[in-house]
């Protein structure tokens, strides 16, 4: 899955070296991270989100079954946090 985001991402970043992804693939769902630089971000954002609707889209497709979350952070999470919230997700859920 991040291969995939990386080719996604990467043409449309102007500093596409400083991407990071972090994704924690778990039983009921796939959760990814994306820091980028912040022109980049910027960037993003001000299109009205059309590129980052588009590449979750494409993950959730990719994901087939499986829950997939893509989100564009700040700064990566704590691994341990993330596992546990993809091993639990939709746990408590009606």
């Amino acid at each position: 899955m991040q291969a995939l985001v990386e080719h996604l991402l990467a043409p449309v970043l102007r500093h596409p070296r400083s991407l990071q992804l972090q994704v924690v693939e778990g039983e009921a769902a796939t959760i990814i991270e994306a820091v980028v630089h912040a022109d980049d971000r910027d960037a993003l954002e001000d299109d009205g989100e059309r590129t980052l609707r588009a590449v979750r889209t494409v993950v959730s497709a990719a994901a087939g079954r499986t829950r997939a979350t893509f989100e564009l952070v700040d700064a990566l999470s704590d691994p341990a946090t993330l596992a546990a919230a993809a091993a639990d997700d939709g746990a408590g859920e009606a």
